[in-house]
């Protein structure tokens, strides 16, 4: 099947069927648009597989790949030749059904194994259910919060995305970016008598959705459903200020989160997996 490495505005226009399906493809469609508007702001190599389109293939600069929906399953045996391909592969997500396909392809062509980093749920929200609200008010996160959201993030990886974590730098990287008054992602924090109990983040506008992410409530906090009420003000807020559309990815081995989300309006639409490649193996 035909292959073409495109550049970010091109594969926006020619995948129509991952643009048209945003909450699965949300990372894809945000971080391609912001390549369009700063060409310089990372690295990523994108694309095309089929001609019409059946699927894209994104490559990032740290080492991970994202394969998008796939309308033809013809299409996986050249997704993994793109894929193996990859000098320093360190990751790959593929959305379900054919995630499966995608990662016995890959490892058939590359000989390398994968293992299982993190299965997901991709959640969109309907009707934004407000939950009982506990003590306290939310607010938006400044900079006199930087040392706080940096060790929350670091805390978040550590528990939710071991895989993902790294050294402090990356977590102040990842912070100072959403800190950014010209960045429209951010975090947004609850506080009850003048003690921050809680996170949230957000990142990955598409122009008409944001996904939530980062969502991190110490472990002496939990069970008195802070995340549940920022959460659900967080949602309330970003399509108050014109996102329609509110994304989160969930890990499917912790229910309670999931039916968390449920509870204030989150309905999973979909599911994925990331997977670890093995090169020592």
């Amino acid at each position: 099947m035909r292959i073409e490495q495109v550049d970010p505005a091109t594969f926006l226009e020619r995948a129509r069927h991952v643009v048209a399906d945003e909450a699965m493809n949300s990372v894809v469609i945000a971080t391609s648009k912001r390549l369009v508007a700063e060409p310089d702001a990372f690295e990523a190599t994108h694309h095309l597989v089929g001609d019409p389109v059946a699927a894209g293939v994104v490559d990032y600069y740290d080492g991970s790949a994202i394969v998008t929906d796939i309308l033809d399953p013809h299409a996986i045996d050249t997704i993994a030749a793109v894929l193996a391909g990859r000098e320093n592969l360190k990751s790959i997500q593929a959305n379900d059904p054919h995630a499966p396909g995608v990662f016995s392809s890959y490892t058939a062509r590359a000989g390398n194994a994968t293992t299982l980093s993190l299965a997901m749920g991709a959640f969109a929200l309907g009707d934004l259910v407000e939950p009982p609200a506990p003590p306290g008010r939310w607010r938006i996160a400044d900079l006199a919060d930087r040392e706080l959201l940096v060790l929350w993030t670091m805390r978040f990886a550590e528990e939710a995305v071991p895989d993902q974590a790294g050294p402090r730098e990356q977590a102040e990287r990842i912070v100072d970016g959403r800190l950014d008054p010209a960045n429209t992602a951010g975090f947004f924090l609850w506080e009850r008598d003048g003690t921050v109990v809680a996170m949230t983040g957000h990142s990955g506008d598409t122009g008409s959705g944001m996904r939530v992410n980062l969502v991190y409530t110490p472990p002496e906090h939990r069970g008195n459903g802070y995340a549940t009420a920022l959460c659900a003000a967080q949602a309330a807020a970003l399509r108050s200020s014109g996102y329609r559309n509110v994304y989160l990815f969930t890990d499917l081995a912790n229910p309670t989160s999931n039916a968390v989300y449920e509870r204030i309006g989150f309905r999973r639409v979909g599911t994925l997996e990331r997977r670890t490649v093995l090169t020592d193996v």
